[in-house]
């Protein structure tokens, strides 16, 4: 775990990073993958 960093809350930033590290690894290349048209990927 993280020590206390004098009130600093620091999950949300790291949240949001998982999850566009999991964007960009496992739904940019599911839509590449299908074949969705780029002009849709850019939309998800």
């Amino acid at each position: 775990m993280l020590p206390n960093l004098g009130g600093l809350d620091i999950s949300p930033i790291l949240a949001f990073m998982v999850l566009k590290l999991l964007d960009m690894l496992v739904i940019n290349n599911l839509a590449t993958m299908t074949g969705m048209p780029d002009i849709l990927r850019m939309l998800i």
